[in-house]
């Protein structure tokens, strides 16, 4: 019976953090599409920036003046800042969607681990493999919230 009440309290636990692991996928979902819109603005600003290079390349000439050299300067450093504003979103979107598909995954396994353990209960019993199984699952998904917290 002590076993039947430890897979009871294990299975509760995990229903506890379905939610909390649902809430930081959204949050997450939320962060990559807020990181998406910010850098398709970079890339907008970044295809202006190199427009103006293009076209102050076009216009020049061999007596081009010290004020057009310093601006065609700025707006070079100008796009490269973009590029690296840019390649930063990038990498911050494929860390997102890693941890997104952790989470997704995660809570896949959490949803079959309580039906697992649902199951063991209404034929009352259970074996002591489903329950370290639960206990370490229980364990991971502490850490995973931790971590993305």
């Amino acid at each position: 019976m002590i076993f039947n009440s430890s897979l009871t309290t294990t299975c509760l636990q995990l229903v506890e953090q379905i939610p909390k692991l649902k809430l930081s996928l959204k949050a997450k979902e939320v962060q990559l599409s807020e990181l998406m819109i910010e850098q398709q603005a970079l890339e907008a600003q970044h295809s202006n920036c190199e427009q103006e290079i293009e076209a102050m390349i076009s216009h020049s000439s061999d007596n081009t003046e010290k004020s057009e050299t310093d601006a065609f300067k700025s707006l070079l450093r100008h796009s490269w800042r973009l590029k690296q504003a840019i390649d930063k979103c990038h990498t911050s979107a494929l860390r997102l969607r890693q941890q997104i598909t952790r989470l997704e995954k995660r809570i896949e396994t959490v949803l079959i681990l309580k039906a697992n353990a649902m199951k063991a209960l209404k034929l009352g019993g259970g074996d002591q493999k489903l329950q370290n199984g639960l206990d370490v699952m229980l364990a991971k998904n502490q850490l995973l919230l931790g971590l993305y917290d």
